[in-house]
């Protein structure tokens, strides 16, 4: 299971990433976003986290940012492909 940005208790966006792993019961930090934000949406396609669009700062911010993890390989890449909007 992966949690993917959001909101801290102090309602900062975060550009965090973890990974839970069900059989220690533990999260592990994992590469962060190249630009915090929260809303946004994520699916897996070919292996791959994409993790596009949501909110940047404040609540009206929208971005059109879509990112990709590569579990096999490591880092959060910015894709080209943005939202078309």
């Amino acid at each position: 299971m992966y949690t993917i940005g959001g909101r801290d208790p102090k309602d900062q966006v975060q550009a965090t990433h973890d990974i839970f792993d069900p059989m220690k019961q533990t999260w592990t930090p994992a590469a962060p976003l190249p630009v915090a934000r929260d809303y946004l949406s994520a699916v897996v396609a070919d292996g791959k986290i994409h993790v596009i669009g949501g909110r940047t700062g404040d609540y009206t911010a929208v971005t059109a940012n879509h990112d990709v993890y590569d579990p096999a390989s490591g880092p959060v890449v910015a894709d080209p492909t943005q939202l078309p909007w």
